[in-house]
C-alpha cells in the first residue's frame, strides 16, 4: 500500500543513545556504504543512518557526540521525535476534574495459531538442483525441520592457482566444455582437441581448467549409444532454461495440506532431445564414481530430474520417453525414468 498523505513509521528501540551513537558513526561516513547496513536486523537502523542529517531530527541528534554533517539540502517533509519509553506504572491520568485517573487496563487477544504458519519459513523459489530427493522418498520423522542450505564460500583465484582445482571445480570444468563445444567436431580425437584450445583461447575455460579437462572422458560420451540418439534427434536443446510454477506440497512436507501453494521451479537441462515419439531428458555428471555403484549415485538425482521430465512436458505440451545420466567418470549412461 501507498500512503495518500502521511506516513507514519514507529520503532522501538532498546538503550536508545546507545544505537543512535552507531547511526552516527555510519552517517558520518560518505557515500554511506552498502555492506555497513546489510547486516541491520531492523529497519530502524535503514531509516535512521540518514535521518540523522536531516534538520528536522534535532531530538535525534542530541543524543549523539558527534552526529553526522547536517544535509541543508534536504526537503523539509519529515517530523522526527524521540519519546523515551515510560513505564505504564508511573504513568498519570489527569481528568477534567483534576483527579488523577488510573489508566484502563487492556487485556492482550489470544491469538489463534494461522493455519499456513508452516509456510511462512518456506522458500517461493526452489532451484532443479535443490532437490535430489522428493521429501516422499524419505521417511517421514516426527518434528523434523527443514534442512537449509549451507552457504559455500568461492576461494579466490590466486589461491586456485596456487593449489590447482578442487575436484568440484574440475568438475565444473568438464560442465562448461560439454555446454560451449561443438559437438559435431568432437566426434574425434583431433576435434576434441581443437575445440578444447578454441574455449581456452576464447577464455571461456580458463589456463588452469583447461588443463584439468580429461579428454578421454569426454569421449567416451561422444562414442556411447546415448550421443547416438543425440545425432538421430529431430531436434537438441542444449542448456535449455525453464521457470515454471509448481505445487509446493512435491517438495515440501509442510505445504502438503495446502494443494494451492505453488513454488517457483528452474533449472537448465544439459541436453532436452525431441523425438518421434517424446522428449528425452540428458543430464552431465561429474561424480567420481564407478560403474559398478553408478545406479545407486542416480538415484539420488531421481529428484532433480523429475523436475525436470515436469518442466519438458509443460513446455512442450509431449511426453518425456526417458531422462538418462551420463557419468563421465566411468563413462557409463543410467536411465531413471
Amino acid at each position: 500500500t501507498r500512503a495518500k498523505e502521511k506516513l507514519i513509521c514507529v520503532a522501538a528501540l532498546k538503550d536508545m543513545e546507545k544505537q543512535v551513537e552507531k547511526w552516527a558513526a555510519i552517517g558520518a561516513l560518505r557515500p554511506i556504504p552498502p555492506y555497513a547496513l546489510s547486516g541491520a536486523n531492523q529497519y530502524a537502523l535503514w531509516l535512521g543512518v540518514p535521518l540523522l542529517r536531516h534538520p528536522s531530527a534535532i531530538e535525534l541528534r542530541k543524543l549523539c557526540v558527534r552526529p553526522p554533517e547536517l544535509d541543508v539540502d534536504a526537503p523539509d517533509c519529515f517530523i522526527i521525535r524521540a519519546v523515551p519509553y515510560q513505564r505504564p506504572e508511573d504513568r498519570e491520568l489527569t481528568g477534567e476534574n483534576g483527579h488523577v485517573e488510573q489508566p484502563e487496563r487492556l487485556e492482550a487477544p489470544v491469538l489463534k495459531p494461522y493455519a499456513r504458519d508452516a509456510l511462512r519459513d518456506l522458500p517461493s523459489k526452489l532451484t532443479s538442483t535443490a532437490i535430489p530427493e522428493s521429501f516422499w522418498a524419505v521417511e517421514a520423522q516426527e518434528d523434523t525441520r527443514l534442512t537449509r542450505q549451507e552457504t559455500s564460500l568461492r576461494r579466490p583465484f590466486f589461491e586456485r592457482e596456487a593449489r590447482g582445482l578442487t575436484p568440484s571445480e574440475i568438475g565444473t570444468a568438464h560442465h562448461l566444455f560439454l555446454q560451449f563445444c561443438d559437438y559435431a567436431r568432437c566426434e574425434s580425437q583431433e576435434g576434441r582437441q581443437a575445440e578444447l584450445e578454441r574455449l581456452r583461447e576464447k577464455h571461456i575455460l580458463s589456463e588452469a581448467q583447461a588443463d584439468a579437462i580429461r579428454l578421454d572422458r569426454i569421449a567416451a560420451f561422444f562414442t556411447s549409444d546415448l550421443y547416438h540418439q543425440l545425432k538421430t534427434a529431430k531436434a537438441v536443446h542444449r542448456e535449455f532454461k525453464f521457470s515454471m510454477l509448481a505445487p509446493a506440497g512435491e517438495y515440501y512436507a509442510e505445504a502438503a495440506d495446502f494443494p494451492d501453494e505453488q513454488v517457483l521451479l528452474q533449472g537448465v537441462i544439459d541436453c532436452l532431445l525431441e523425438t518421434g515419439d517424446g522428449l528425452v531428458v540428458m543430464d552431465f555428471k561429474t561424480d567420481r564414481v564407478s560403474a559398478q555403484w553408478a545406479q545407486q549415485r542416480a538415484e539420488q538425482y531421481r529428484g532433480q530430474l523429475e523436475a525436470y521430465r515436469r518442466a519438458a512436458e509443460t513446455v512442450f505440451h509431449k511426453p518425456v520417453r526417458g531422462c538418462a545420466l551420463f557419468f563421465l567418470h566411468c563413462g557409463k549412461t543410467i536411465w531413471l525414468m
